[in-house]
């Protein structure tokens, strides 16, 4: 029998890239949840309670990603793997829309 030829993988770099920014990023992402119940101190209403929530659960969206991301690169899922890395950066809607709730 003859050896199937595997097709090259061309998203190995978008891959490492990501791991390193991503994890580079994980230290300052812990300590910003850790910082946002001080935004309790604002006062009370959605908007606090939205951002200490999106903020406080964004390092466990970047080791989600930082998982998923290789794991579909092992499948050769590439669309899926796309959104894993991308997956994280949908935490800025609702810190970005909760961002005025000292107003």
């Amino acid at each position: 029998m003859a050896e199937m030829e595997r097709p090259a993988r061309g998203s190995s770099v978008p891959m490492i890239v990501g791991t390193v920014l991503y994890g580079a990023a994980l230290p300052f992402l812990v300590m910003m949840a850790m910082m946002s119940p001080m935004a309790s101190d604002a006062g009370v209403n959605t908007k606090v309670w939205t951002f200490m929530i999106a903020v406080a659960t964004w390092p466990i969206a970047f080791v989600l990603a930082i998982a998923l991301g290789w794991l579909f690169y092992a499948l050769r899922h590439r669309r899926a793997m796309w959104f894993a890395l991308l997956y994280p950066w949908l935490w800025l809607v609702p810190i970005v829309w909760s961002a005025d709730f000292g107003r």
